[in-house]
């Protein structure tokens, strides 16, 4: 039995009307009342090209005139405890986002604004932003506290820049891997937050080359639109998240360790950044689990093999981690992947 994950925020009727205002769609399924798809060309692309955009939306909302705040919480099936996993907070006066999370410190990106409107929250939790002329920005809440940042470039005449700054005040370390993913860590070194790789679609659902650049503290999606021939307006969306994990369980009568990727860490996980939740993810969860007295070198084992084989689901979407298996023979848990899935029965078999 695993756990499930409860969260605090909703994308209605609110958030609807700001999307349609910056030429987003909805499936009508998401929008309330069965809202018909926005008559807008970059609503069509979201829809038909990137859909997930608007999938996972949180469910539950503290909104007030100048703030939205998101709460990730685990519930333990077994005794219905709550476990606080993470937050995000969206500020309207600052335009910056604040991420906590099961590692590490305060995630904060601000979003740079030239314009003169004041970013707004709506009902619904969402905040909106003209962060340059001909470049509208739509903050939604995933219902893991990871944040999509949804940006609409209206002509070839926008800016190509979209600056986020990550270091609220201070220095920060942006590293930035080669399929795009940006980590960033304080000075010391201790883990922040991520960023993942960004992606650029025209109206017709053409790719616009994207890249991410560092300048300092910032961390600018460079969207190289206004030479190419696109059709407009063209959606960039970076994407903000801290937690791989989420719905961390522990069971004594079943004997085991329960939890399962985040939609964060579901959307950033490819074969290349085995390492990031070989590390980052094992760091989440010894700080969240609750039978630490029951990770065993078995334990580590499994994790390892989920790890490796996680982007494919090789081991189901649950991740279930028995501390009576028994340990493989000099660690080789790779031997026999294939058929044991990391459920195996013997030290050096299946």
């Amino acid at each position: 039995m695993t756990g499930t994950i409860r969260v605090r925020t909703v994308l209605s009727t609110g958030a609807v009307i700001a999307l349609s205002s910056l030429g987003v769609g909805l499936p009508a399924s998401d929008a309330d009342g069965g809202s018909e798809l926005a008559e807008t060309p970059v609503g069509a692309v979201v829809v038909a090209v990137a859909p997930e955009v608007f999938e996972d939306v949180a469910t539950d909302v503290s909104v007030s005139e100048s703030e939205a705040r998101v709460e990730a919480v685990a519930v333990d099936p077994m005794t219905q405890q709550e476990f606080a996993e993470g937050s995000a907070t969206l500020h309207a006066e600052e335009v910056a986002i604040e991420l906590t999370g099961l590692v590490g410190d305060t995630f904060t990106a601000e979003i740079l604004t030239v314009a003169d409107d004041p970013a707004i929250i709506t009902d619904d939790g969402a905040l909106v932003v003209e962060a340059s002329p001909g470049i509208e920005v739509l903050v939604i809440v995933k219902e893991d506290a990871s944040v999509q940042i949804v940006a609409s470039i209206e002509s070839s005449d926008a800016s190509e820049r979209i600056p986020l700054d990550l270091g609220d005040g201070e220095a920060v370390d942006i590293v930035v891997d080669v399929d795009g993913l940006a980590t960033v860590r304080d000075p010391q070194g201790a883990f922040l937050g991520f960023v993942a790789p960004p992606w650029a679609l025209d109206a017709e659902g053409r790719s616009v080359p994207t890249h991410f650049e560092v300048d300092g503290t910032m961390l600018v999606q460079v969207v190289n639109h206004a030479a190419g021939d696109f059709t407009y307006p063209i959606v960039a969306d970076p994407y903000l998240g801290k937690n791989l994990f989420q719905g961390f369980t522990y069971s004594v009568t079943l004997r085991k360790h329960s939890f399962s990727k985040s939609v964060f860490g579901q959307s950033i996980h490819r074969p290349t950044n085995y390492g990031i939740f070989l590390n980052q993810g094992w760091a989440e969860f010894q700080a969240r689990n609750l039978g630490q007295s029951r990770v065993n070198v078995s334990v580590r084992q499994q994790y390892d093999c989920h790890a490796a084989g996680g982007y494919f689901d090789l081991a189901g979407v649950t991740w279930d981690l028995e501390y009576d298996r028994p340990a493989r023979t000099l660690g080789n848990w790779f031997f026999g992947s294939a058929i044991h899935r990391c459920n195996w029965n013997t030290a050096n078999r299946y």
